[in-house]
């Protein structure tokens, strides 16, 4: 994987950056440029420049990408970037799943932790009942093998793979971490990165709409 591949988007890290100094979050460097983020993440209200418009923009693509959808509809929505063998996505599920019900998740795999993630994320995609996939492999993910529960696929369709691959380069494209989740909210779109806490989870759930 080259650098260039790897880089999030300079207007949307830079404009994000400049957004989270202003608002008093620490270790906003090392946070917008490490490929995984490992602790507690922060939102992204995205008042600045053209930023309101591009989270517009960008939430609104990825409508476009393979997702394995679960929860009501009416409730409010929420588009999640995972990647089926992320240790920090498992644990994301973990604190996201148990509220699933309030949610209506659009859940998009990406190919990045391991080799195989893509053979897993088709597996996933691929299955009679995808929710049920979908849980069998965060719900028994082994993380000491940094591996979901789920046994990647052998054969992986032309047409599946491409997908997988768009869903990827989209998401490293334009955020490099995970996990990474969109949600709208009265007053915009947001972008949050890295594992909620308590109090930031009652915050999305306040305001997220359908």
């Amino acid at each position: 994987m080259s650098r260039s591949q790897r880089r999030p988007s300079r207007i949307l890290w830079i404009s994000v950056i400049l957004l989270l100094l202003c608002s008093g979050f620490s270790g906003v460097a090392s946070a917008a440029i490490a490929p995984v983020a490992q602790t507690s993440g922060a939102v992204f209200h995205a008042p600045l420049g053209t930023l309101p418009r591009l989270l517009d923009h960008l939430l609104r693509e990825t409508h476009r990408l393979r997702a394995v959808v679960t929860g009501p509809q009416d409730a409010a929505h929420l588009t999640v970037f995972f990647d089926p063998d992320c240790p920090f996505c498992a644990r994301f599920w973990q604190t996201l799943w148990p509220r699933h019900r309030d949610y209506r998740i659009r859940w998009i795999p990406v190919a990045y932790a391991r080799p195989d993630s893509n053979r897993v994320a088709a597996a996933i995609l691929l299955a009679s009942d995808p929710q049920a996939a979908l849980v069998h492999n965060e719900e028994g993910f082994h993380f000491r093998q940094h591996h979901g529960g789920l046994m990647p696929i052998y054969h992986l369709p032309a047409d599946l793979a491409k997908a997988i691959t768009n869903n990827s380069d989209f998401w490293r494209h334009w955020f490099g971490m995970l996990p990474v989740f969109f949600y709208r909210s009265t007053t915009g779109v947001h972008l949050f990165v890295g594992r909620p806490t308590s109090t930031q989870w009652r915050h999305v759930h306040q305001v997220a709409l359908p």
